[in-house]
């Protein structure tokens, strides 16, 4: 990824604010945010905040893209969730009163917003529609977990291979000039997917053998989206 693009001087004029639960916020809240919140860089590679740390505000994404990690027993790698522009992160930790369940970490040169934690709750309780789309937030990570332990348990390596690449599309074309092509490394794609490293390389190879995703160095080209969209079941 090349260099950041210019910060927007308000809120109000950032692009993925409409990615972000703070879409709905009033013009008098949105000048609230721009008082408040604090505009951080972080180089790829690095640490946004650490598991089992204590919270003291959340980010939104505005450029780049987050991995959310957990160690094992063992001190292997598991992604718990990719983030890009307009998503929130630390927000769980806020609001049960504990610590990070995760640790945060770039795949690229990003950009986020820190809302210190007095002033994301204010909002909260004094916006109504704000609070409305944090709790839909809420409801769709308990979904997502939930659908992820339904995938271990019945899905094939392969057909969550084949999930996660249209995942990784849909999330991260934001910032894609062309939305079919996908950055990751295939660490990250086994640590997403629960499997080794080996078996994303190998099983990458069968899609390409079959037509369906092509190779750009660590780049994958998604060539046959609806062979994938058939493959995970998602056309049902």
């Amino acid at each position: 990824m090349g260099k950041l693009p210019p910060e927007p001087e308000k809120c109000a004029m950032c692009r993925a604010r409409a990615l972000s639960i703070f879409h709905v916020c009033t013009i008098p809240a949105t000048e609230r945010l721009d008082e408040v919140r604090t505009s951080l860089v972080f180089k790829k590679g690095e640490e946004i905040f650490q598991e089992g740390h204590r919270p003291s505000g959340v980010y939104c994404i505005t450029w780049g893209k987050v991995k959310l990690v957990k160690l094992g027993s063992e001190g292997k790698e598991k992604i718990i969730r990719l983030s890009g522009p307009g998503d929130l992160l630390g927000y769980k930790a806020i609001v049960g009163n504990g610590t990070f369940t995760g640790t945060a970490v770039t795949l690229d040169d990003t950009r986020v917003c820190f809302i210190p934690k007095s002033d994301f709750l204010a909002m909260l309780s004094t916006d109504a529609q704000l609070s409305f789309r944090f709790t839909q937030l809420l409801c769709r990570n308990i979904s997502a977990v939930e659908s992820e332990t339904v995938d271990i348990a019945y899905k094939s390596v392969r057909e969550r291979l084949a999930e996660a690449l249209l995942l990784l599309q849909e999330k991260f074309r934001f910032e894609n000039d062309n939305p079919n092509i996908i950055n990751v490394t295939r660490e990250d794609l086994a640590n997403l997917i629960g499997t080794a490293k080996e078996t994303v390389i190998r099983l990458l190879s069968d899609f390409k053998d079959e037509g369906i995703v092509e190779s750009m160095g660590r780049k994958i080209v998604l060539k046959d989206h609806k062979a994938l969209v058939k493959m995970c079941n998602m056309d049902d």
